[in-house]
């Protein structure tokens, strides 16, 4: 049988930090202001940030672009041709309505590890029993 310790209030107030401190920073940007440079980064607001492989996947789902038809066209066309599809997608998707997204941030590495619709947080966030800490957006960029 497993034995329970009670924990100290300093103990407490120390794990309470920690896991804020771990939690992925969110952020609310237009679509129009972010630009792919490739697979692996990204500029937004004058600022390049590295994303990894989900991030990317989640961008191209984002603007309508099948993960197998982006293997296959930038193998026989090339990143530069690729960066070139992904932003006039991004620019049709804008023109049917599409303009917020939401990116999600790893506070520790400083990696974008997702990118999400607004509704899908919005509905996330609703079925949620625990409140979500506001997020401080400054260490996207530090």
């Amino acid at each position: 049988m497993p034995k329970f310790e009670t924990l100290s209030q300093n103990i407490f107030d120390e794990r309470a930090r920690t896991a804020i401190s771990k939690t992925p920073i969110r952020k609310e940007i237009s679509i129009k202001d972010v630009e792919i440079i490739n697979d692996t980064t990204l500029k937004l607001e004058d600022h390049q940030i590295k994303m990894n492989k989900d991030a990317f996947k989640g961008i191209c789902k984002i603007v309508g672009l099948p993960v197998g038809f982006d293997k296959t066209f930038t193998a026989s066309f090339g990143d530069k041709a690729r960066q070139q599809l992904i932003n006039r997608l991004k620019v049709a998707v804008q023109a049917k309505g599409s303009t917020t997204l939401s990116l999600v941030v790893n506070p520790d590495t400083k990696e974008i590890i997702a990118f999400r619709k607004i509704h899908a947080i919005l509905f996330q966030m609703q079925r949620s029993s625990t409140p979500h800490p506001k997020s401080s957006t400054s260490m996207v960029w530090k």
